[in-house]
């Protein structure tokens, strides 16, 4: 039987208990983790590394995450790749104005481990659970 190749998700945060804690979240879904802390470090490891998703916070440095995303989103070799950007806040627009950048979620921080993890799995289509391998079905 073929192996299959691990699910890898970019984490890109800047406060490092957060980030700590993704990661944990992450690997226990059995993930493949890769971080970073600046805008255009994202793009470099993006084109690389193709994870399935990238979780990007809000006031990354070096480059917005909205441009980040739609940098992404907007470009065919990288747009399957799932973007959710956290943010502090929903003032602003902040969610409308992900959506607009091609976002597939747009989280107000703080959040759960479990909210955290759901939505995760719903980006990736897979989690694990006790051991055995879920496969998240599309109903269409």
């Amino acid at each position: 039987m073929e192996e299959q190749e691990q699910v890898s998700i970019l984490i890109v945060e800047l406060d490092t208990r957060l980030m700590m804690n993704l990661e944990l979240i992450a690997r226990e879904e059995d993930l493949k983790v890769l971080t970073c802390k600046d805008g255009l470090e994202v793009l470099k490891i993006i084109r690389e590394k193709l994870p399935s998703l990238a979780i990007i916070d809000m006031n990354v440095p070096g480059l917005e995450a909205f441009d980040l995303c739609r940098l992404v989103k907007f470009d065919d070799r990288y747009q399957d790749i799932k973007v959710i950007i956290l943010g502090n806040t929903t003032s602003n627009n902040y969610e409308e104005k992900a959506i607009k950048a091609g976002a597939d979620d747009f989280l107000v921080k703080p959040l759960s481990n479990r909210e955290m993890l759901s939505h995760i799995q719903m980006a990736v289509g897979c989690c694990r659970w006790r051991g055995q391998k879920i496969i998240w079905m599309d109903k269409s």
